[in-house]
């Protein structure tokens, strides 16, 4: 049976498999990735969560606070942090290969194509304030699960 994790576990999957696959990795498009990984985790996982963490809304997208703060060092520049197995070793077999074939779909995109994506969705724009951009809102993970099991 799968567990939650948190999400700087898949954060750290998702930059090694990054790295061994030649793809740059941002913290913005790292981000825009544990959203989506999320959302399509609970689309096939019957609403269960992938990672335990809230996601805010922020003007650039969804956020992870503490993922965010691991890697904003790195700025807008690629993050060339050492992950290996052990940092993410809870993560079990069936898990590791949801994320293998959602990163196949998703890696390809860029930041900006990502940030595009989830402007134009429901669950962000329904938690974003337009009129206090600085203020974080966090992403309801139902209205994530109701829009994207639909498509």
């Amino acid at each position: 049976m799968s567990e939650v994790y948190t999400a700087v576990d898949i954060a750290k999957y998702i930059i090694l498999t990054a790295h061994e696959n030649g793809d740059v990795i941002t913290n913005l498009k790292l981000q825009k990735l544990l959203y989506y990984a999320q959302a399509w985790y609970m689309v096939h996982h019957g609403g269960k969560k992938l990672f335990s963490d809230n996601i805010e809304a922020w003007k650039f997208g969804p956020v992870v606070k503490d993922v965010y703060d691991l890697y904003k060092k790195f700025s807008r520049n690629p993050i060339d942090e050492q992950v290996d197995e052990g940092d993410f070793a809870r993560l079990n077999p069936e898990d590791r290969k949801f994320m293998d074939e959602f990163l196949g779909e998703f890696m390809d995109h860029s930041a900006l194509s990502l940030v595009n994506m989830i402007h134009n969705e429901p669950p962000w724009k329904e938690a974003f304030d337009e009129e206090d951009p600085f203020c974080s809102s966090i992403i309801s993970t139902d209205s994530m699960y109701n829009y994207y099991s639909k498509l």
